[in-house]
């Protein structure tokens, strides 16, 4: 037997030649390939994973959204109400057709809520009662600008928010988002407050109990109305339903940021969404004031809370813009308006 002697080795020589070099690299390039092929299969099982893993996080999250969104937060709303246990008003301030106190109410639950509440000079029976959830700066601001407030009782709210309410950046607004949302969720509460601080009063008449929601106040109102039946009738001014789309329409940033921007607050704003709550305040009376054109309010999601909304209602459109209560329009056009349905639905004796 004869032997072939190489420096890599010594072969028996069998009648069939030594590998080449050639062929050494071809067994390496053949092991490299199958290690590669079982490195890409795992690496495939590992990608497959992530993505399922991936996808069921997103398909949760999508559905705790949507449960979110469509949750009832009636329930939330009236045992967050509590029980007040304190209302403290200041000494009277004269004010147009009557005095002017303003009230600091608190429940049970240490949720604080301030209000001012305008009483007519002259001495009646019970009289009917106005609740006001008026713009961002709430309270006062509606009895600055409406002097004449005739025969009611009017408690007008302010909202449960410290902190600043308008020219916010956007950074500055995600830092207040999460206060921004206690407080939404606590205005409802809020609301109901004050329809107790009425209740306790012997001068406010228990059936005749009108809430006004105006503007900002008209998101919350068919919320507050839907939790509470002691208020027997509601006035939406300028309220609208489809809270993706009113914010998308009011927020002050470019496309591209403003969209996603509005659906982030739209689903933490959405346990107060009026399209879920307006049909719930039949059979009470509700009264429903647009503008056509209304750069705030957009036609389109102002027709559909009209739309849901049960009856009796009544629907009225002008064409003055966004008015508020500082502008001379609300006096000629929306408040005679109200004071219109008001006659209508038998709460106060119709003008001659």
């Amino acid at each position: 037997m004869s032997l072939v002697i190489r420096r890599s080795g010594v072969y028996k020589n069998r009648g069939s030649p030594p590998p080449s070099a050639g062929g050494k690299r071809r067994a390496v390039c053949d092991t490299y390939q199958n290690m590669s092929l079982v490195a890409r299969r795992k690496r495939i099982r590992r990608l497959a994973f992530g993505l399922a893993v991936i996808g069921i996080v997103i398909g949760a999250g999508y559905m705790g959204v949507a449960h979110y969104r469509e949750r009832d937060y009636l329930p939330y709303f009236r045992e967050h109400k509590g029980r007040l246990v304190s209302s403290v008003e200041s000494p009277p301030e004269p004010r147009g057709d009557g005095a002017l106190h303003r009230v600091r109410m608190q429940n049970d639950r240490g949720l604080v809520v301030d209000a001012f509440v305008k009483i007519p000079r002259e001495q009646a029976a019970p009289r009917a009662a106005i609740v006001t959830l008026g713009g961002l700066r709430g309270g006062v601001q509606a009895l600055e600008y409406v002097e004449d407030t005739g025969e009611f009782i009017v408690l007008a709210m302010d909202y449960p928010f410290e902190g600043r309410r308008s020219g916010l950046s956007t950074w500055e607004l995600l830092r207040q988002l999460p206060a921004m949302r206690r407080a939404a969720l606590d205005t409802p509460s809020a609301t109901m407050l004050g329809v107790d601080y009425l209740y306790q009063r012997p001068d406010v008449d228990r059936d005749r109990i009108v809430l006004v929601g105006g503007s900002l106040g008209a998101l919350f109102a068919p919320a507050v109305a839907a939790a509470d039946d002691r208020i027997t009738a509601l006035a939406l001014l300028f309220g609208a339903g489809d809270l993706f789309a009113m914010i998308d329409a009011n927020l002050p940033l470019p496309s591209l940021v403003r969209r996603p921007m509005a659906w982030v607050l739209s689903v933490v704003v959405s346990p107060l969404e009026p399209l879920k709550y307006i049909e719930r305040v039949a059979p009470r009376p509700v009264f429903m004031l647009n503008s056509t054109g209304d750069p705030r309010m957009p036609d389109r999601c102002s027709r559909l809370l009209q739309t849901a909304a049960g009856e009796p209602k009544t629907v009225r459109w002008i064409d003055t813009g966004h008015v508020n209560v500082r502008n001379k329009n609300f006096r000629k056009d929306v408040l005679v308006a109200v004071k219109d349905w008001l006659a209508d639905i038998g709460y106060v004796a119709a003008e001659e």
